[in-house]
């Protein structure tokens, strides 16, 4: 027979579990040390907890949950890299490194674990050991879209772009759906000066993701380069109409019907452009572009 201590731990963790879905942190808190109250060992609700506490933004509250958990748990080594990620956004990275070390002690062919070194030697600027952290992780899983699209983006950040280019396309190989490596990929030709294959790279994103307002201002800036400025424009108040308050896209239509001259014939073109740089600059007063424009505006 069940404990009454038991059956109040359970009802008062299925009631934080409504409360963590509904969002509600402190009432999920709450409730969730009630049930470890009456029950220490109760490990899935000390666990919620501790993702409640980083939804808080109390890290230090986390890892004290998170440290429950591996000591109930020390051959488990999802609580590691829980527990590890509590110490990064407390920003002990020190901490975090050895304890998703601990984790591939306990489970070397956790690729969570793999990931998260990786993860780490990039955030600290380490892009060497992140390269080796995130071959380790491929050597787990060698079809892990992650772990291509991160290794990728390091070669990419290290500017080997062969390299770059290889890893972004063995991701897409893996999930022809990976939208994070098709745009980074179009972002990479568009940086070389490939246009052709940036444009049909940002297209094939638009395919998968039609509402992307970024996507169709990168595409606009291809065409923009192109010199077809008519498909630029469309691009860009496609952008603005998916987020209108998408600043870059703002300011690349503005620039871009500065510099049409057929633009500049129409009547009431300089209070229009005016208007929208003014909107620019209320978004963000450090706009250089959106000011350099408005100024040569203004003085002719």
């Amino acid at each position: 027979m069940v404990e009454t201590g038991e059956e109040e731990a359970l009802s008062c963790f299925n009631k934080a579990q409504q409360y963590h879905t509904q969002a509600a942190w402190d009432k999920a808190a709450e409730a969730y040390e009630k049930a470890v109250s009456l029950r220490s060992d109760f490990v899935e609700a000390i666990n919620n907890l501790g993702f409640v506490y980083l939804k808080q933004e109390n890290y230090t509250a986390a890892l004290i949950q998170f440290t429950k958990v591996s000591e109930l748990e020390p051959g488990n080594p999802e609580a590691y890299n829980n527990l590890g990620y509590a110490y990064e956004m407390e920003g002990l990275f020190g901490a975090a490194k050895q304890i998703y070390l601990r984790a591939l002690a306990v489970a070397p062919s956790d690729l969570e674990a793999a990931l998260n070194l990786g993860f780490l030697a990039e955030k600290v600027g380490d892009y060497g050991e992140a390269e080796m952290r995130f071959k380790r992780a491929l050597e787990i899983a060698p079809d892990s879209v992650e772990g291509h699209y991160c290794l990728a983006s390091i070669y990419d950040q290290m500017d080997m772009f062969e390299e770059a280019e290889a890893e972004y396309l063995r991701a897409i190989e893996v999930d022809s759906t990976h939208t994070k490596s098709i745009f980074a990929i179009g972002y990479l030709y568009a940086s070389l000066g490939l246009l052709d294959k940036a444009a049909a790279q940002f297209s094939r994103v638009l395919e998968l993701e039609p509402e992307s307002a970024k996507v169709h201002n990168n595409l606009g800036s291809v065409w923009e380069e192109k010199r077809d400025l008519a498909k630029a424009r469309q691009c860009y108040q496609r952008a603005i109409e998916l987020d209108p308050l998408h600043e870059e896209a703002h300011t690349n239509l503005a620039r871009l019907i500065y510099r049409d001259d057929q633009e500049k014939s129409k009547p009431g073109w300089k209070e229009e452009l005016t208007d929208r740089l003014n909107f620019i600059l209320a978004i963000n007063p450090k706009n250089k572009t959106a000011r350099e424009v408005l100024e040569k505006i203004l003085g002719s």
